[in-house]
């Protein structure tokens, strides 16, 4: 039973991820380039290097949230394949620097951001109480 409410809190988790990033693409829509997926997708990294380290020192914090916010929001939130298809889509259309500098920018910026959340959440930037 324990089992199944973790799944049913990865998939309430990633219905809301899943629904923020279509918000964001409807804020933002694709005109030139695909900045509501790089904006998830960077926003996401940061976040999930935020709050795993942030977790790592919360051990009280149940197993199945830590789950339905990491493996459920955040991975709902974030898209490697909405990425590839927007990737896809500038280089199809022969706009193939704009297509190498979002694949740049993304992985690049994405490691970044995952290390800046971090460097945040070790150093108890983000303390709380």
């Amino acid at each position: 039973m324990k089992q199944l409410c973790i799944y049913a809190g990865i998939g309430l988790g990633g219905a809301i991820g899943s629904s923020l990033r279509y918000l964001l693409t409807i804020l933002l829509p694709f005109q030139q380039w695909p900045v509501a997926i790089l904006t998830a997708n960077l926003s996401g990294c940061f976040l999930m290097g935020l709050l795993t380290s942030w977790f790592n020192r919360q051990p009280q914090i149940n197993r199945g949230l830590r789950l339905s916010i990491t493996v459920g929001c955040i991975g709902g939130y974030t898209t490697m394949s909405t990425f590839t298809a927007d990737a896809f889509t500038l280089i199809r259309a022969g706009r193939f620097f704009s297509g190498g500098l979002y694949v740049l920018v993304t992985v690049l910026g994405g490691i970044t951001l995952i290390w800046v959340g971090h460097v945040f959440g070790t150093r108890n930037v983000c303390k709380h109480g």
